[in-house]
């Protein structure tokens, strides 16, 4: 079962808005800008971004491939930039804003491929698109893949609309300024709802057509 926070928290609009105080796995936003940099290379080197503090502030590689357990898109990473020189050197996570990490990881390329086009096709296969972005999204209650943008805000817009309409009083209290910390995460994803569908569903109309 896909509980309400385990949708919500997988939305990148949401990164900012927690809905609880748990042990959040949210999207890690995948840059292309090294890959635009460079014609060939037989590694496809990605900058991860969005990594929590709880990695981060842990600095092992073993808390990193725990983390990273939870993002199929991610699995067999060849390595990652180092604080220094030596296999057994922790990761050298760059802090971009006080609430996250971001890394310089490595995948290995088939043989006799690396140009900028393989290495942006592998990159399409391991994530997905979001927002004229890519990200690694987490897989969530159990689950061995992860949930569908699309399904994911179907899933917190239906979970929000039984509320408001079979349970009024408690919906009241959830959107109620001056008495619940849920008002302001409610009122953003609802208005990035009207921002994103649109396009999210345009979106996924032409990836599903692809498939034909």
């Amino acid at each position: 079962m896909v509980r309400l926070e385990d949708a919500w928290d997988t939305l990148p609009v949401n990164l900012q808005y927690p809905l609880t105080s748990r042990k959040r796995m949210t999207p890690l936003y995948a840059s292309t800008d090294v890959i635009d940099a460079s014609d060939f290379h037989p590694l496809l080197t990605v900058h991860v971004g969005d990594i929590p503090d709880r990695v981060v502030d842990d600095g092992s590689r073993t808390a990193l491939d725990e983390f990273l357990t939870s993002y199929p898109g991610t699995a067999g990473y060849e390595d990652f930039a180092r604080r220094r020189i030596g296999p057994d050197e922790g990761p050298n996570y760059e802090r971009h804003h006080p609430d996250a990490g971001w890394l310089i990881m490595h995948w290995q390329m088939p043989v006799e491929t690396g140009t900028a086009t393989q290495r942006h096709k592998r990159l399409h296969a391991m994530t997905r698109g979001y927002a004229g972005h890519r990200y690694f999204f987490p897989a969530v209650a159990g689950r061995s893949r992860e949930l569908h943008p699309l399904m994911a805000w179907w899933t917190v817009l239906y979970a929000l609309s039984m509320l408001a309409r079979y349970q009024p009083a408690q919906w009241a209290s959830h959107i109620n300024v001056d008495g619940s910390r849920h008002t302001v995460p409610i009122e953003k994803v609802l208005e990035r709802a009207m921002e994103h569908l649109p396009v999210l569903i345009a979106d996924t109309i032409e990836e599903v057509s692809a498939w034909a």
